[in-house]
């Protein structure tokens, strides 16, 4: 490694990240940090209000705009309605499996 170097190890598990930061201070590694990788899978929605209709005009207006969008939605499982709310929230009881990113700096004497 160069004499001002970066270091970055992938972990899968705990155990390995605490053999790997014990190796690294030993050969003298410095500023050593560890991040979790977890990736969490995001339901997204989107949500359109109506309006109320005034007329028989307006009413069928609206339920052709209503059909239409249940009929982009059918063709895209996740289309997002850009006249509605969009709505987001992590997916519960996910079964994953994380993993760890180690990161360390090198710094050798000349």
């Amino acid at each position: 490694m160069k004499r001002r170097g970066t270091l970055c190890s992938f972990s899968p598990c705990i155990e390995q990240v605490q053999q790997t930061v014990v190796k690294l201070e030993e050969l003298g590694f410095k500023d050593i940090s560890t991040l979790e990788c977890i990736v969490r899978p995001f339901d997204v929605q989107s949500h359109g209000w109506m309006k109320i209709a005034l007329n028989a005009d307006e009413e069928a207006e609206l339920l052709a705009k209503k059909e239409e969008l249940k009929e982009r939605k059918r063709k895209r499982k996740r289309s997002i309605n850009p006249e509605g709310n969009v709505y987001t929230k992590p997916v519960p009881m996910i079964r994953s499996h994380t993993g760890f990113l180690t990161f360390a700096s090198l710094c050798k004497q000349p």
